[in-house]
């Protein structure tokens, strides 16, 4: 999530302002605090980025 957010050039402030969601859960997602947010917080993620959450997945599962 993080790569591609620097990718588009957006900031976490940006991020979470295109999401709906607050900056510091962007921050948890990102640093792995929070290892598995909801469907809903994803879908918003990945509609922001300009990708489908599927996207997410097949990162993880590259890796």
């Amino acid at each position: 999530m993080k790569a591609r957010r620097f990718e588009k050039g957006l900031t976490r402030m940006k991020l979470s302002e295109l999401a709906g969601l607050d900056q510091s859960g962007i921050s948890k997602i990102e640093s792995g605090v929070r290892v598995n947010p909801n469907f809903t917080s994803v879908c918003a993620i990945a509609s922001a980025l300009g990708v489908t959450p599927n996207y997410f997945m097949a990162v993880v599962e590259s890796n």
